[in-house]
């Protein structure tokens, strides 16, 4: 591939391919045309990124693990969704066919040209371990189960037993030797790399700062494995590391070291949760990875993750259909440009194929062409969303009533016709006012502009829950498109724009001593560019 013209990895989590179909009508064919063969339609996708499983079971024809559900007890099948009962029976559709999905997908790629990654998610349990817990029972290995001395200390000995972490401890030779040994069995199906998930799920030590060289080892000795398994077949392969941007010292995940000692090729800085940080910052990783052989990649996924669309085996007795906010393909070109522009040479697109908006159909194929197309980028509208984790959704009081963002665009604004501010307020009444300085320059909003009911409440993330809506999905999933209950659109003069920074300020004015006051926040901001 060519080292200078960026490219697109399709990510896949490894489940959601085998989740909608039902084992009588999945066979080896439409699995492959479904995840592999369109393809052939889309160069600019070079890699494709291989799940091995949702965690510490899998969905290959693992000998060292156990295969999703193979194990389980009798009564994990009637606490299962349907889902799942798919993903089990598929998978062992496709093992007992001879070759199981990761080796299908490996040759069908290699013949199409494109390389394969086996992508392993580090660190994905699921507590609390109780036997009503249906996830503990079907997708936790008995590795977990059979030894929790191997998980994270609990660092708060206050919290009762069921919510203790159940996470494994690094630290422990034995969780990274099983780890390691997974990694080798799935080089043996054929791949050209592994891929490390650091982002599912921290933490990875109960002692970061005291255990970080464990993590480090256990780098070093996959890459030592990667050697040994391609001198074999005459190949190199590649070792790829996906990790919150800010997380080293936090978790222990010393990214540079590894950089430095020449043991990772890729690095893709990333967060664990999709409100967690929209322009996820790239720079310094460019920077360390000048003069290696190690390249960044950007992190997208194609949804918006407000809410938790996870489905639960409740949600089928109690008829939720779990919708979220549609993501407009506008957010992603933002996303893709700001990696790109800020010196990226693939884009990481996930999840790929197999279902990520549901039933099967995946709605983001038609732009597997443009996600890496800088030129392409450039000239489309694009939605530039505000970093809102700790900061939105903000109250405005009379007392405290200033709110600072700053926001990155890629853009210059002078080859742009419009933008237009998009937050979830409610209205202002007659007496208030807010006051929008876009880089100095103010905008007045009135009743006019809020043009909404003060009776109506805007649902917003949950503030510091990683953007998660608050509210119980059996009343959220039963209003009809929630994200819109009072979405703001206020036009911004395109001079008032620059591109790189710029600093947004509200000032909340309440114009009379003697209203009441009524609660007023401010969430889920973006910028669309047109």
């Amino acid at each position: 591939m060519s080292e200078n013209k960026p490219f697109i990895i399709l990510r896949d989590d490894g489940f959601t391919q085998f989740f909608y179909d039902k084992p009588s009508d999945f066979t080896v064919e439409k699995f492959l045309r479904e995840n592999v063969d369109f393809l052939a339609d889309y160069p600019d996708v070079k890699v494709k990124e291989f799940g091995l499983g949702p965690g510490s079971v899998f969905t290959y024809n693992t000998k060292v693990g156990e295969v999703f559900l193979d194990n389980a007890p009798e009564y994990a099948y009637k606490m299962c969704r349907e889902g799942d009962l798919n993903v089990y029976g598929n998978v062992k559709k496709l093992i007992e066919s001879g070759k199981d999905g990761l080796q299908l997908v490996t040759e069908r790629c290699h013949e199409l040209g494109k390389k394969v990654w086996a992508r392993l998610e580090m660190n994905h349990e699921y507590g609390p371990p109780t036997e009503e817990n249906f996830a503990w029972v079907a997708f936790v290995g008995s590795l977990n189960k059979q030894h929790p001395e191997y998980r994270i200390c609990n660092n708060n000995p206050a919290r009762p037993e069921p919510y203790h972490s159940v996470k494994l401890d690094f630290k422990y030779k034995e969780v990274r030797d099983f780890k390691l040994k997974i990694l080798k069995e799935a080089v043996e199906h054929g791949v050209d790399g592994v891929s490390l998930d650091f982002c599912v799920y921290p933490p990875f030590l109960s002692d970061p700062q005291r255990d970080y060289d464990c993590i480090t080892q256990l780098v070093r000795d996959v890459r030592k494995m990667l050697d040994e398994e391609g001198r074999k077949n005459g190949k190199y392969l590649e070792l790829i590391v996906r990790l919150e941007y800010d997380s080293k010292e936090r978790e222990g995940l010393y990214w540079d070291q590894w950089i430095k000692e020449g043991l990772i090729d890729w690095i893709i800085p990333s967060v664990i949760w999709i409100n967690d940080c929209f322009d996820v910052p790239n720079e310094e990783f460019v920077k360390a990875c000048g003069g290696t052989k190690c390249k960044v990649a950007t992190c997208i996924r194609p949804h918006v993750g407000m809410a938790d669309t996870d489905t639960k085996p409740d949600d089928e007795r109690s008829g939720i259909v779990r919708t979220e906010k549609p993501c407009l393909p506008r957010t992603q070109y933002a996303k893709a440009f700001q990696g790109l522009i800020g010196g990226s040479v693939a884009i990481q697109a996930a999840l790929g194929s197999g279902g990520i908006m549901g039933e099967g159909q995946d709605e983001w194929k038609p732009h597997y062409g443009n996600l890496a197309n800088i030129e392409f980028l450039k000239e489309q509208e694009k939605e530039y969303c505000f970093n809102n984790l700790d900061i939105l959704p903000a109250p405005l009081t009379p007392d405290e009533n200033r709110l600072k963002l700053s926001l990155r665009i890629g853009d210059e604004p002078t080859q742009k016709q419009s933008a237009t501010l998009s937050f979830l307020a409610r209205g202002l009444n007659y007496f208030e006012t807010i006051i929008l300085y876009v880089n100095g320059h103010p905008i007045t909003l009135t009743e006019k502009d809020l043009h909404w009911s003060p009776d109506d409440i805007p649902l917003m993330p949950e503030r510091g829950h990683h953007g998660l809506m608050s509210i119980h999905s059996f009343i959220l999933f039963r209003i009809d498109k929630w994200w819109d209950i009072c979405r703001n659109n206020i036009e911004i003069p395109m001079e008032y724009l620059k591109k790189g920074t710029n600093e947004f300020e509200f000032v909340y004015n309440l114009n009379s001593e003697n209203k009441q006051f009524l609660p007023l926040e401010i969430g889920d901001i973006s910028l669309i560019v047109s």
